[in-house]
């Protein structure tokens, strides 16, 4: 049968500002979806996470080098918690490419099942030089 994952790289890629708009984005997709009662980490978490992320990435705009330090650990914690959220997707839809998707994750390509070898032609000559 099929499977899938969340597919980490496309979140864990993206800018800063757009990682922003894709952890709220998860948050609304994942809000009373029957197929994910007790996320972990919780929402909060992740909003929480996120909105720190935005107000150091904020700063750093027009800051200095400590204000781009803390908006790169901001990230690093936004990364893992990401992660993590992703991974309690993966324990609950098992492969499931739809209850993947309900959260609002891309899911990766699904693994096939490989196929046998294609029959030989017949009827076909062959000549020997």
């Amino acid at each position: 049968m099929p499977t899938s994952k969340v597919n980490r790289n496309l979140f864990i890629q993206l800018p800063v500002s757009a990682k922003i708009t894709y952890s709220r984005d998860r948050v609304v997709d994942m809000t009373g979806n029957p197929n994910f009662p007790t996320p972990s980490p919780t929402l909060a978490t992740v909003t929480t996470v996120t909105n720190d992320l935005e107000t150091k990435h904020l700063a750093a705009e027009g800051g200095g080098s400590a204000q781009k330090t803390a908006r790169d650990a901001a990230e690093k914690v936004w990364n893992t918690t990401m992660r993590a959220e992703a991974d309690y997707v993966d324990s609950i839809a098992l492969g499931n490419v739809v209850i993947i998707s309900s959260a609002g994750f891309t899911p990766t390509d699904t693994e096939r099942t490989p196929h046998g070898a294609p029959a030989k032609p017949e009827g076909q000559k062959f000549i020997h030089t």
